[in-house]
């Protein structure tokens, strides 16, 4: 099994026209089944700091493509937009680790052993974000996202469909006073 994550981005890719202060970025990312997992008498190896998983945040048994266009539309104002494909198998890391190729009297040396990718009922994601970014300070921003997530076979339950807007509205502010004594 094997996990590869492989992406760009480039800044400015609309220089050629004359708009400057785009950014895009495109990223791929999968992990195998039973890549981060691991059987009981090793599942001390699949965890790490505080029982949360190594690597990627999703675990294993996904593939996720995300693509990210960012506008620059004056000094303090940015614009970005977001879309996102996931489809990660009902088995994870947290999944019992099974071992099919044990149980099954048709697999052998000769035949082999194969198995669909993602694993089990696929829980399939499409997601889409809008941001606008008010940036006036190095230490001052604030930045409100909109997203629309829809999930087919919402909780790996066949045929289940889930909607979901999101609001957040987020606002940074660094501030710092020094005490001399």
């Amino acid at each position: 099994m094997y996990a590869i994550q492989v992406g760009g981005r480039a800044s400015d890719v609309f220089a050629q026209g004359g708009i400057t202060g785009t950014d895009m970025s495109l990223q791929y990312m999968m992990a195998g089944n039973r890549v981060y997992s691991a059987s009981d008498s090793a599942s001390y190896q699949k965890l790490l700091l505080d029982n949360y998983p190594i690597a990627n945040p999703f675990g294993d048994n996904f593939w996720n493509i995300d693509l990210r266009l960012s506008q620059w539309i004056s000094f303090d104002w940015k614009i970005a937009v977001e879309a996102m494909h996931l489809e990660h198998g009902s088995s994870n890391i947290y999944s019992f680790y099974t071992m099919p190729w044990l149980t099954n009297p048709n697999v052998t040396v000769e035949t082999g052993y194969r198995e669909p990718f993602p694993y089990g009922v696929i829980q399939e994601t499409n997601l889409f974000r809008v941001d606008a970014m008010y940036q006036p300070k190095n230490h001052f921003y604030a930045l409100a996202s909109l997203i629309y997530a829809h999930d087919r076979n919402a909780n790996y339950i066949p045929g289940i469909s889930k909607d979901e807007f999101s609001f957040v509205l987020t606002v940074y502010f660094e501030f710092s006073h020094s005490f001399l004594f």
